[in-house]
């Protein structure tokens, strides 16, 4: 399974999509939805100056990297996953 972690305080990816002047698949909006890939919105953990290694640590993405990997798990099957809707759009929210 594929799958996208997306975060409104990941700077590296809006500033790649300022410099490119085109959105990036791991911004938060608008979001990339694609067949075959679950997009997760992840919370700003503010964690970092950057953003971008928010995914090494947050107790909630982290456990949830661990369900994904070890069960091969659907969104829908994990903890602190819930289903979201947007612009007509299906993708999932991650709860810290």
């Amino acid at each position: 399974r594929t799958t996208l972690y997306t975060s409104d305080g990941d700077k590296p990816v809006h500033l790649s999509a300022q410099v490119h002047a085109a959105p990036r698949a791991g911004y938060f909006t608008p979001y990339t939805v694609a067949p075959e890939v679950d997009t997760i919105a992840v919370p700003d953990f503010d964690l970092d100056l950057l953003g971008h290694s928010y995914f090494a640590q947050a107790e909630a993405l982290l456990h949830d990297i661990y369900d994904l990997m070890r069960h091969n798990a659907a969104p829908a099957q994990r903890q602190r996953i819930q289903a979201a809707f947007e612009e007509g759009q299906t993708f999932w929210r991650l709860s810290k």
